[in-house]
């Protein structure tokens, strides 16, 4: 869309600002900001469960990546795979375009067995599934006839792609819509959500690769779990493992899932892992012996610490690959080497990859540091050596391929450092709580060009409540802090309590305690103590805070219970706990998630909604006296939790700004808003720190 076309919508949502753009900033400070939005990075996966974007040949001499690059002139994100020769000094080289749009969608890259071919998913504007030949440098939309199959299905989006080891066949994973039925009545269950929107349905379905021909699919009674990588074939390829729960209209009774196995040889299913609870993620053993999967540990709620077990194919037998008392409580995208099962784990503000024997002691063993990225999961190959993506603060993602064993990884994306970030000090500082509980630790950022006294400090609060990555302050990140560095800001990112990285009873106490901002604020304001006053760094004069998601409902907390702030900036904040409450008022399913992360959730139980009613950020509002932007997108907390805030701050009088975003969920996407965006938060910080 033109540039007066989305200032124009922008203009008509923004509440309290009759300016239709952000102001202009200097020339460092627009370079630094065009630098950190544009620069290019690999495609990262939708979430936890996705796949890496990047797949590894089965002799492990190819890479391919997918790689993004977004343009804010066009408002475009324009993505391209490249591929790199393992071993060789030969640079990487792109094969071709894959996709331009202005939000990203994962790829899939996946080779076929002689490595000639690359299938992929989300190929051009209607992402649609695509097979490019390697040697000519050419791509093919795929179009999948499922005439040949008793089943009526329509696509909506293609998931996943896995090519088979040993045929010329595609396993696809698929998702359809199915919609209400168009006469009568649905009976509904206490877990109704209150929509007939019908269900958002996924099977799996064999494709041959060359004529599109649809030749199986998963039956229509199961919906396939997992939005990236949904399916693992077997090394034989006479088979592949998925996972799913029952398929319905309406959202199923419990959370749980399954593991199952498709047989290609008869097209049959059948059920390996049932129980209560979840069970997803399943990958076979190189020898075909074993299935891997990450469970729930038969609970009902896919709540921590989820662990790792093994299913035997030959005996049936499943039995847990992690003690429960295992630190790293949280294993995702399991892959195997050999005859360990290795997983990225968080720990200490970082993600790492970890192993655990499948012959041996159930114990994990920490194979890397802790400067992975917790969206770039582990390949490995018939070699050995394993292929993950990793993270710093100057860069938002470089392909890297090292011996587990002996950790000496070599990069084969070579993308390049952010100059401003590359160009800073990077620490973590602990600080005892203000209960004497936690030891709680933060990443603290600093130019390293000299800066004469005490440095004005940025406190920036990530979502979740997730632990603290790299992703949270490199380009990645939603709050630019490239800018502030510019003017010699020092950065704080706390790792409040109920955040990964530190174990089990720091990840639960928001639950355990029934404190979703009380004790995380504290938190906060002992940290900013510690720098102030221990570190003698920050200025006590020239604070900043900066908040996004939960995060964001932080900072409204935190502006109704302290003034120490010259300003703050909130996006996608949570405000009003009762009403967020209410929407799942008497729904088992919805609460027990609810109270999994608050510790409460029953508006109908008065010690409940007490508790609601005290820790909603609306309840202090009226003592809101910090200047206050709040960017909220318009198709998601906008119209709700953003505006109620918004009005109530302003019947104080303080200055506060409501910035809508159009076309806009829950994270902002688009290059030339986010542009937007970043210029709107440095004008806030200069405004409010003359």
């Amino acid at each position: 869309m033109a540039m007066s076309g989305w200032l124009a919508t922008v203009s008509l949502a923004m509440l309290s600002s009759p300016s239709l753009a952000a102001p202009p900033l200097e020339q460092a400070t627009e370079t630094a900001i065009r630098g950190a939005l544009e620069a290019p990075s690999i495609l990262n996966a939708f979430d936890f469960t996705g796949r890496p974007q990047f797949d590894v040949s089965r002799d492990g001499k190819w890479v391919v990546y997918a790689m993004e690059r977004a343009e804010i002139a066009s408002n475009t994100i324009r993505v391209s795979l490249w591929i790199a020769h393992v071993g060789s000094r030969e640079p990487p080289r792109e094969l071709l375009e894959v996709r331009r749009a202005s939000t990203t969608l994962a790829v899939n890259p996946t080779f076929s067995p002689d490595a000639s071919q690359i299938a992929i998913t989300g190929y051009g504007t209607r992402g649609a599934l695509a097979i490019v030949d390697v040697n000519r440098r050419s791509i093919r939309e795929l179009p999948v006839d499922f005439s040949k199959l008793d089943a009526s299905i329509n696509p909506a989006m293609w998931m996943d792609v896995q090519w088979s080891p040993v045929r010329d066949e595609l396993a696809v994973a698929l998702r359809e819509q199915r919609l209400p039925p168009p006469q009568g009545p649905v009976s509904v269950s206490v877990d109704w959500d209150g929509e007939l929107r019908g269900d958002q349905h996924s099977r799996i379905a064999i494709v041959d690769a060359t004529s599109g021909t649809a030749l199986a699919v998963t039956p229509a009674d199961m919906a396939v779990e997992g939005f990236g990588q949904a399916l693992d074939w077997s090394p034989r390829g006479d088979a592949f493992a998925f996972s799913a729960r029952a398929a319905s209209l309406l959202p199923a009774e419990g959370d749980n899932s399954d593991i199952y196995i498709f047989d290609r040889t008869r097209n049959t299913t059948r059920r390996i892992v049932e129980r209560p609870g979840r069970d997803g993620s399943p990958r076979w053993s190189p020898d075909g012996r074993f299935v891997a999967f990450i469970t729930a540990g038969e609970k009902q709620t896919w709540r921590m610490p989820a662990r790792l077990a093994l299913f035997e194919v030959s005996s049936g037998n499943i039995r847990a690959l992690m003690t429960a008392d295992d630190p790293w409580f949280s294993p995702y995208a399991p892959s195997w080497s050999g005859d360990d099962v290795m997983f990225v784990g968080m720990k200490s503000m970082g993600c790492a990859l970890f192993a655990v024997s499948s012959t041996g002691s159930p114990r994990s063993r920490q194979l890397t540091p802790d400067d992975l990225s917790c969206h770039g999961t582990a390949v490995s190959r018939r070699d050995g050596k394993v292929y993950v993506v990793r993270e710093s603060v100057a860069s938002r993602g470089d392909l890297i391929v090292s011996s587990p064993r002996r950790w000496q990884p070599s990069s084969l994306s070579s993308l390049p450092n952010d100059p401003v970030l590359a160009a800073t000090r990077l620490s973590v500082v602990a600080w005892p709580s203000a209960d004497q509980k936690f030891s709680i630790h933060g990443v603290l950022i600093e130019p390293t060009a000299p800066h004469a006294g005490r440095r004005p400090l940025l406190v920036v609060l990530t979502g979740g409540p997730s632990m603290v990555t790299p992703s949270v302050y490199n380009p990645n990140g939603i709050h630019q802090i490239g800018p502030a560095l510019l003017r010699g800001y020092a950065v704080l990112i706390p790792n409040t309590r109920g955040r990964g990285g530190y174990g089990l009873e720091f990840a639960q106490a928001i639950t355990r305690e029934k404190s979703l901002f009380e004790a995380p604020f504290s938190d906060v304001m002992s940290g900013v103590d510690h720098v102030v006053n221990a570190l003698g760094i920050a200025d006590p004069g020239r604070l900043m805070l900066a908040g996004f998601s939960y995060g964001g409902g932080l900072s409204y907390f935190t502006a109704g219970h302290t003034d120490r702030f010259r300003a703050i900036m909130a996006n996608e904040g949570a405000a009003d706990l009762i009403a967020r409450a209410a929407l799942v008022a008497g729904n088992p399913r919805a609460m027990d998630h609810m109270r999994s992360i608050f510790g409460v959730a029953d508006t109908f139980d008065p010690a409940d909604r007490d508790v609601l009613a005290a820790q909603s950020p609306l309840a202090n509002v009226s003592k809101v006296r910090t200047p206050l932007l709040i960017e909220c997108g318009a198709d998601s907390l906008a119209g709700s939790e953003c505006l109620k805030f918004f009005r109530g701050v302003k019947q104080t009088g303080t200055p506060t700004e409501l910035v809508v975003y159009p076309r806009t969920g829950h994270v902002l996407a688009e290059p030339s808003l986010r542009n937007d965006s970043a210029h709107k938060q440095v004008a806030w910080l200069d405004r409010w720190d003359e």
